[in-house]
């Protein structure tokens, strides 16, 4: 292992981090601009995906309110599930994904599958 790589990545969202049950309020939200509008199909690399080697599928995804200009999004993402994965070095967490605003009415879930580091291997 490149031990550069590794640290790029967080030191707390390893596989053995995640508990079955916990739910985490991300720490920033985002007024929605009219250029979101626009720039939104564009707008499809995500960077925070720390220490996920894989996406492994999305699924259920539901937008149960519209979203209009002015409006702060929030996010909040539930540990759903935990498996071993099909490498030694990572393990399977299943998110559940959700958006509200700033009326805390929420607008969005998906779930969400992902391969994530074990820390027995990457942190060394």
């Amino acid at each position: 292992m490149n031990k550069e790589f590794s640290q790029l990545t967080s030191r707390d969202n390893y596989f053995e981090d995640f508990t079955v049950g916990a739910v985490y309020k991300h720490s920033r939200g985002k007024t929605i601009e009219w250029l979101e509008n626009v720039l939104i199909t564009n707008l499809v690399m995500n960077t925070a995906a720390g220490n996920a080697l894989e996406e492994l599928g999305l699924d259920s995804i539901r937008l149960s309110k519209p979203v209009i200009h002015g409006d702060t999004l929030y996010a909040y993402t539930e540990v759903v599930s935990k498996s071993d994965g099909t490498r030694a070095d990572a393990g399977v967490v299943e998110f559940r994904h959700y958006g509200v605003n700033q009326r805390d009415e929420q607008v969005a879930q998906v779930d969400r599958r992902a391969l994530i580091k074990r820390r027995s291997h990457w942190n060394k």
